[in-house]
């Protein structure tokens, strides 16, 4: 038998969600903070999409000492260059101190589309770690 839940206990995760425009283009934006990751959802399909995996990690070289660096792993999807680039860009711009599981469903994977949504997805992150996730938040961006 489980034992009962208290109602003012805390849940271990919190998410917060952004709906951006960008392009004409609805994007649906959802966040979740986790103990060990960051889980992150970019869809403008209503679906997940392609599952990648974007790891903070050091490098060390005789010459510079060590360097961060992000690696990216496609675990379900399309495994193409395009989703690792945009992958570990969205992860650079929240500089994560553990792994960011990014969802991405895009229609549109320009620069132009893209870079755009960094502030949103920044937003989401930051409203989930502050646990200041009661409502969903709509912003629009606007770009031609």
């Amino acid at each position: 038998m489980a034992a009962p839940v208290s109602s003012t206990s805390k849940s271990p995760v919190s998410s917060a969600q952004v709906a951006v425009n960008v392009k004409g283009q609805r994007t649906d934006i959802h966040c979740s903070v986790f103990t060990d990751q960051l889980y992150v959802i970019v869809t403008q399909f209503c679906k997940l999409g392609t599952l990648v995996q974007v790891k903070p990690e050091t490098v060390v070289d005789d010459m510079e000492g060590t360097t961060p660096v992000l690696t990216a792993k496609v675990l379900f999807g399309n495994d193409e260059p395009l989703v690792h680039v945009i992958s570990r860009r969205i992860a650079a711009s929240l500089k994560p101190s553990k792994p960011v599981l990014l969802a991405l469903s895009l229609k549109d994977t320009s620069r132009e589309a893209v870079f755009p949504l960094l502030p949103a997805i920044q937003s989401c992150v930051a409203r989930a770690q502050g646990g200041n996730s009661a409502q969903p938040i709509s912003e629009e961006v606007l770009v031609r």
